[in-house]
């Protein structure tokens, strides 16, 4: 099996290969790297606030699991429940707690769905700098279509952002 990583939108792969090749393109797009300058630039100006937006993804991923675990252990207790579920006091008792639980963690869900949105608006103040950003990493990558000296990866723009943010924003 060939496999071929294509960068540009005109990779192409000759008919005869296709059916023994896969094509994958890794191709940035303009919002995919608009997001991404973005944390950047939050990184560099209010490393606070991504630090919170962070904790914030992993809290809100940590309650998820959470959920999903209390529904899966109710869930077997349930199949295994064997009788009159009405006199089976240990799967009473684990209802009760599985209730408890998960109106804990929705609590914390909410919580963090309000705290979420505060974040993004505060994100949102640098999201022109950012598209900027991404636009100017368009037009450097069209310039290699003029002479392939103009050439840059995005690893070594990405290092360049942090600076290019504060001239925009001063």
């Amino acid at each position: 099996m060939v496999i071929v990583f294509g960068t540009e939108k005109t990779t192409q792969v000759v008919f005869c290969c296709c059916t023994k090749a896969m094509v994958i393109n890794y191709m940035v797009t303009l919002k995919g790297l608009e997001d991404q300058l973005l944390s950047v630039v939050i990184k560099v100006e209010r490393p606070e606030l991504e630090q919170r937006r962070e904790s914030l993804i992993i809290e809100t991923s940590t309650n998820k699991k959470l959920l999903k675990d209390l529904e899966d252990s109710l869930l077997r207790e349930l199949a295994q429940s064997t009788g009159n579920m009405l006199d089976n006091v240990e799967l009473i008792n684990t209802l009760d707690e599985t209730k408890t639980k998960a109106s804990e963690v929705a609590e914390k869900l909410k919580l963090a769905a309000k705290t979420a949105d505060e974040v993004e608006k505060n994100r949102d103040i640098y999201r022109s700098v950012a598209k900027r950003g991404a636009i100017l990493f368009f037009i450097l990558a069209e310039m290699a279509t003029i002479n392939s000296m103009y050439q840059y990866a995005l690893s070594a723009y990405l290092e360049v952002t942090p600076s290019y943010s504060r001239l925009h924003l001063s």
